[in-house]
């Protein structure tokens, strides 16, 4: 039995929206979750306060970055310009 080839292209125009929502808000909206649940995440597991600049995450490449990570009471910086040197 064949399918509605109508059905077909609905499901595919669907499909495709998604697809490219997610390329245009994904990576807003994965940044803000990563700010809202990395930071206490990495505080109880590390025992430690941790504070983190707000994230940029890249959803296709897989990847996430924050300019300032500061773990503990000490003045213990990274800062990505220091990686560069």
């Amino acid at each position: 039995m064949r399918s509605n080839p109508l059905k077909r292209r609905i499901f595919v125009t669907v499909v495709i929206l998604v697809v490219v929502a997610l390329v245009f808000i994904g990576n807003p909206l994965a940044g803000r979750i990563l700010d809202a649940k990395l930071g206490p995440l990495l505080a109880d597991n590390l025992g430690l306060p941790v504070q983190l600049a707000p994230m940029r995450a890249h959803l296709l490449q897989l990847t996430a970055e924050s300019d300032t990570l500061v773990m503990g009471n000490t003045c213990l910086l990274y800062t990505s310009d220091a990686a560069d040197e």
